[in-house]
């Protein structure tokens, strides 16, 4: 079975929560850290958790105090979290600007979108100053018990003003930039990279076709090179943003607020 248009109620519901990323670089765009919502949060030093955790909100940290610290102290997670996607984000002044951030920055802003079930002001202010290549960067994580006792330090130590957001699991992977529909297309397990941009319509004109990025949920980017005859093998997990560049298109890679997952408005 190839992937398809989702249509599920809780991606459309998502992109209504604010798809609307730039994945285009180099717009002049103001930063939105101004707001006072996250200015007010930066000042009062706690940590705020979202997503799919029993009791999220302000939580104050520990001197020394992991990720995994506090998400124990909010009750734990709860069913249909993907803690493989976890996102640190934390604030961060005069960072070098960049295509190649910049991309990272928005890829995270839709990756937050996907995993959200609901609005939180906090987070929707850091998504969006994510999406505008704002003053907020992200810290790798690792919440999962497997990646832990591997390695514990990749739980994090909090610092106040962090923003943790644990995501729900989602059933969809979003394809964006020079393909003919923006957008999610359902997740299905073995599917390649040439399935999910078949299902987003195709190449648009003036894709790069030889320069696929997959941001993958954890954060990392993966940099593919398909060419008309073979596609590398890659693992495409779901809340997965494809991205491919391309040039003589209008602001690639956006996704308009209230947008169905089958590119019409609701």
């Amino acid at each position: 079975m190839k992937p398809g248009r989702t249509s599920s109620p809780r991606p459309v519901a998502r992109l209504a929560l604010g798809l609307t990323v730039m994945l285009a670089c180099g717009n002049a765009v103001a930063s939105a850290c101004d707001g006072a919502v996250l200015q007010s949060h930066f000042a009062s030093g706690a940590v705020h958790l979202v997503g799919a955790v029993a009791e999220p909100g302000a939580v104050v940290p520990d001197n020394g105090a992991r990720a995994s610290d506090v998400i124990a102290q909010a009750g734990g997670l709860v069913e249909g979290a993907f803690p493989l996607g976890a996102v640190l984000l934390r604030p961060s002044a005069g960072m070098a600007a960049g295509a190649g951030r910049g991309m990272a920055q928005a890829s995270t802003a839709t990756q937050i979108a996907m995993g959200a079930s609901g609005s939180d002001a906090i987070l929707d202010a850091a998504r969006d100053a994510l999406a505008a290549d704002g003053c907020l960067m992200r810290v790798p994580v690792a919440v999962d018990a497997v990646t832990r006792m591997r390695d514990p330090d990749a739980d994090a130590v909090l610092q106040g003003g962090d923003i943790v957001f644990v995501p729900y699991r989602a059933g969809s992977v979003a394809v964006v930039g020079a393909v003919a529909e923006p957008g999610l297309v359902d997740f299905e397990p073995g599917a390649t990279v040439a399935a999910y941009i078949e299902q987003a319509g195709g190449w648009a004109s003036g894709a790069h076709r030889g320069e696929v990025t997959v941001y993958l949920p954890q954060g990392s980017a993966r940099p593919l090179h398909p060419n008309p005859w073979h596609y590398q093998p890659e693992n495409v997990p779901p809340g997965s943003v494809i991205r491919v560049p391309g040039d003589g298109a209008p602001s690639p890679g956006v996704i308009p607020a209230g947008a169905s997952a089958h590119g019409a408005e609701d």
